[in-house]
């Protein structure tokens, strides 16, 4: 019972924090949302879960902090400028590049840390982060070359289908 009192708070901390985030003091929100990473790469990357308090993070991942519920905060510009720090971006990125075998689960995660990362970068102030914007856009090009010269092969396959002529 004290679990699921003390998740649903945090929950409902979280929502409302998306919701009045312009109004919250900003190290608050930082916080907030530092504990939210943590949980994401507990529960995305970090496969070394052996300690118990690394187990409940990736519990925590699991059964509340998706990437789903991270983007339903992600509401104003305040919550996502606190989303898109270098960290944030960094693990997403990370996400995006799905280092793990394929699995449906972890193409479901790069399909959501996109759509966060969709919600996010536009409040990146075009001056402040040029540097970052270029290193991320050459990171997502590399990437999606990287794909398509992967599925490149599928080609003939999809031939032979009708799909392609």
């Amino acid at each position: 019972m004290m679990l699921t009192s003390t998740v649903n708070l945090l929950q409902t901390l979280c929502l409302s924090a998306g919701v009045h985030a312009e109004v919250m003091q900003s190290d608050a929100t930082r916080t907030l949302c530092g504990l939210l990473r943590m949980l994401v790469e507990s529960g995305t990357i970090d496969k070394s879960a052996s300690l118990p308090n690394k187990l409940v993070y990736k519990e925590q991942h699991r059964s509340w902090c998706t990437l789903g519920f991270i983007r339903s905060i992600a509401l104003m510009p305040q919550m996502c400028s606190t989303l898109s720090t270098s960290q944030w971006i960094t693990l997403l990125m990370k996400i995006v590049e799905g280092h793990e075998s394929f699995t449906a689960a972890s193409l479901q995660r790069q399909i959501l840390a996109v759509h966060l990362l969709k919600a996010v970068l536009p409040s990146w102030d075009k001056n402040e982060r040029s540097r970052d914007m270029k290193f991320l856009v050459e990171k997502l090009f590399g990437f999606l070359g990287s794909l398509l010269s992967t599925c490149s092969s599928d080609i003939p396959l999809l031939r032979g289908r009708g799909i392609f002529p």
